[in-house]
C-alpha cells in the first residue's frame, strides 16, 4: 500500500503547486500562449492516410509524427507507422496549429513530407489524404501551348496558314487544385493523379501575350472551327479521370511584335524590375471629343469616363492586346492599383489617339510597391533545441548564452555587429545581406543547421532568420529530471523538491542528489522555458497513461 499512499500524497502536492503557479503571472507558460488550447480535451478529429496516387492503395511502413504548433514550440503529441488502415486521432483543438512529418517514404514514391493543417471549428473532422506519386509514372497531361504570332485565318477564303506551338522547355506550367492550392510545376508534359486541376502557362520569352478571344484573329478561327475554345487568359481548367487526361487543355499566345494596325498593347510592370505584374487589369473606353478635350488624371475625370463613355474592351497582364479598334478614334485606358498594395508611378488614365492609318499603339503602366517604414524589417531568432527521434524541438528559449550576430552588405562589407540572446529585431536599408550567427561557446553548443543566411531586402517587407543550436553530446530525455535516462516517479519528486527547497535540491543545492542544469532542462515538459510544478504533474499524468506521450503541450 505504500506506493499508492505515496502517489496520492505526491498528487496532492503537485496539484497544490500547480494551482499556486497558476496565480503567479511569471509562471504562465509559453504553451498556453502559443496554442491557445486549454487543458480540456479538444473535440476535433483527424483521419490521416497516405496512398498511391494511381491505385488509391494505402502505403504502409511510413513513419509519421504529429506535432502541435510546428512553427513555434513544436511539441510531438503522437507518432505512428502507417498501415492499411486510416489513422484516427481525436481530442485535437481548434485553437492549435498542427504539422505532420513523414519519414522513410519508399524510394519509388515522391510526396510532400511536411504537411500543415488546422481546424476551423470545434468538432470538425478533417480527412487528410496524401497522394504519393510513383517516380516512374509516365506523363499523362500535356497542355497545348500555341504560338499564333504568324497565323493568318480568312474564313471567306477558307484559308488558314501559319501558327505553331511554343516548344517544351520554353514555358513553365504551374498546376493548382482547389483543395491544396499549388501542387507542382514543369516545363512540359507531366504526370498527375485523378482530380480537377487548374494550369497556368508562363512563356519564358516575355514578348509573348495571350490571344484575346475578342480579337479578329480569334473570331476568324472560331468561325472556321467552332469547336475551338480560346480562354481569356493564360489559365485553363482540366480533369484527369481513370489516369487519363479529359479533353484538350489549350492556351494561345502571340508576340507583341506581331500586332497589326488598329491594335493597342497595354503593359503593366513593376517600376523597379520592369517585370510584368500579374493580378492587374485595365479597361478601354471609347472617348468622345468633348470629354477628350477635358482629359485630366483625376478621380473625378476617371469616374466621368466610367459613367458616361462606352466600354469597348477589358484586359489583364497576360491578355493585354486589344485589337480591331478604330482609326481616327480616341480611347481612354484606365488601370486602378489603389487596392492592390502598389502605388502608381504613372497616371491611372492614359488617352490614346489613333491616327488615320491606325498604327498600333502601346501604353505602359509602371507600378511601385507601397513603401512603408516598419519599426523592423528583419527578425533574427536563435534557439536551443534537442533531437527527439530525429526531430528538433526547443528545450530552452532564449539561448542561455548571448550570441554574436554579424550582418554583411552585398559588397561583403560588415554592416553591423549585434548581441542576441533570443530575438533580435533590425531595420535595415534595402540591400542583399548575409547574416551570420556565431556559436557562443563551442564547448557547450553545436550548430543544428546553418548559421549563415541570405536576406534579400530588394523590396520593403519582412524577413525572418532562424538559427538553432543543440547541447554538445546532447542526450536530452524529456521528463528525465534526475538524468538516469528513464522517466519515472522519482523525476516528479525531484522537480517538486527542487521547487520547494532550492537551497538543498536546486541546481546549486547542498544535497548530493540535487537537480543539475541538464536535469532542469530535461524537466521542462510543457515547453514553458523553465521547470514548474506543472511539469511534475504532466510526468504523473504520463505515468498514469492519462496523456499519450512526452513532451506534452496544452
Amino acid at each position: 500500500m505504500k506506493p499508492i499512499k505515496l502517489m496520492a500524497a505526491l498528487t496532492a502536492l503537485v496539484l497544490a503547486a500547480a494551482n499556486t503557479a497558476a496565480i503567479q503571472p511569471n509562471l504562465t507558460t509559453k504553451a498556453e500562449e502559443g496554442t491557445g488550447a486549454s487543458e480540456e480535451q479538444g473535440t476535433c478529429t483527424l483521419n490521416f492516410s497516405i496512398v498511391d496516387s494511381e491505385t488509391g492503395e494505402a502505403i504502409p511502413d511510413i513513419e509519421a509524427t504529429l506535432i502541435v504548433n510546428p512553427t513555434g514550440t513544436g511539441r510531438i503529441i503522437e507518432k505512428w507507422t502507417t498501415t492499411d488502415e486510416i489513422k484516427n486521432i481525436t481530442e485535437l483543438h481548434k485553437e492549435a496549429s498542427y504539422g505532420i512529418s513523414l519519414r522513410n517514404v519508399p524510394d519509388i514514391y515522391s510526396c510532400n513530407t511536411r504537411i500543415f493543417f488546422d481546424f476551423e471549428n470545434e468538432g470538425d473532422t478533417l480527412d487528410l489524404v496524401i497522394k504519393a506519386e510513383r517516380k516512374d509514372s509516365k506523363p499523362n497531361v500535356r497542355i497545348l501551348v500555341h504560338d499564333w504570332s504568324d497565323l493568318v485565318a480568312d474564313p471567306e477564303q477558307g484559308l488558314c496558314t501559319g501558327g505553331g506551338s511554343i516548344p517544351d522547355g520554353e514555358y513553365t506550367v504551374k498546376i493548382y487544385d482547389e483543395e491544396n492550392g499549388f501542387i507542382k510545376e514543369g516545363k512540359g508534359p507531366m504526370y498527375l493523379p485523378n482530380g480537377d486541376y487548374i494550369a497556368t502557362v508562363i512563356p519564358d520569352d516575355k514578348d509573348y501575350v495571350t490571344v484575346s478571344p475578342s480579337s479578329k484573329k480569334a473570331e476568324n478561327i472560331q468561325r472556321m472551327y467552332p469547336s475551338v475554345i480560346i480562354p481569356s487568359s493564360n489559365t485553363v481548367h482540366f480533369s484527369v479521370i481513370g489516369g487519363e487526361l479529359l479533353g484538350r487543355p489549350e492556351v494561345y499566345f502571340t508576340r507583341k511584335s506581331a500586332v497589326g494596325n488598329n491594335s493597342l498593347v497595354v503593359n503593366i510592370i513593376d517600376s523597379d524590375t520592369n517585370e510584368a505584374l500579374s493580378g492587374f487589369g485595365f479597361l478601354v473606353y471609347k472617348l468622345s471629343d468633348e470629354l477628350a478635350a477635358k482629359a485630366e488624371n483625376t478621380p473625378q475625370f476617371i469616374e466621368n469616363v466610367e459613367n458616361n463613355e462606352e466600354l469597348v474592351a477589358a484586359g489583364s497582364t497576360f491578355n493585354n492586346i486589344i485589337t480591331d479598334l478604330k482609326a481616327g478614334q480616341k480611347y481612354a485606358v484606365i488601370m486602378n492599383s489603389r487596392a492592390a498594395g502598389f502605388a502608381n508611378d504613372s497616371p491611372e488614365i492614359v488617352i490614346v489617339d489613333f491616327d488615320e492609318e491606325g498604327l498600333p499603339q502601346e501604353v505602359t503602366f509602371k507600378l511601385k510597391q507601397d513603401v512603408f517604414s516598419p519599426e523592423w524589417n528583419t527578425a533574427i531568432h536563435v534557439e536551443l533545441v534537442t533531437n527527439v527521434d530525429g526531430i528538433s524541438v526547443p528545450v530552452h528559449a532564449p539561448m542561455p548564452d548571448e550570441c554574436k550576430v554579424n550582418v554583411y552588405k552585398s559588397s561583403g562589407e560588415l554592416f553591423g555587429e549585434y548581441d542576441c540572446s533570443g530575438d533580435l529585431y533590425l531595420s535595415l536599408p534595402l540591400d542583399n545581406y548575409t547574416v551570420e550567427v556565431i556559436n557562443p561557446d563551442s564547448t557547450k553548443y553545436v550548430l543544428d543547421g546553418s548559421n549563415k543566411f541570405d536576406v534579400p531586402l530588394e523590396k520593403y517587407g519582412l524577413e525572418v532568420v532562424e538559427a538553432f543550436f543543440k547541447p554538445v553530446n546532447d542526450d536530452t530525455v524529456i521528463g528525465d529530471a534526475n538524468c538516469d535516462t528513464d522517466v519515472e516517479l522519482a523525476d516528479a519528486i525531484l522537480i517538486m523538491q527542487a521547487l520547494a527547497n532550492p537551497d538543498k535540491f536546486g541546481t546549486d543545492g547542498s544535497e548530493k542528489e540535487h537537480i543539475t542544469e541538464k536535469g532542469w532542462i530535461n524537466a521542462d515538459v510543457d515547453g514553458s522555458g523553465t521547470m514548474t510544478g506543472n511539469d511534475a504533474l504532466n510526468i504523473q499524468r504520463y505515468l498514469l497513461k492519462q496523456i499519450k506521450a512526452l513532451p506534452n503541450i496544452k
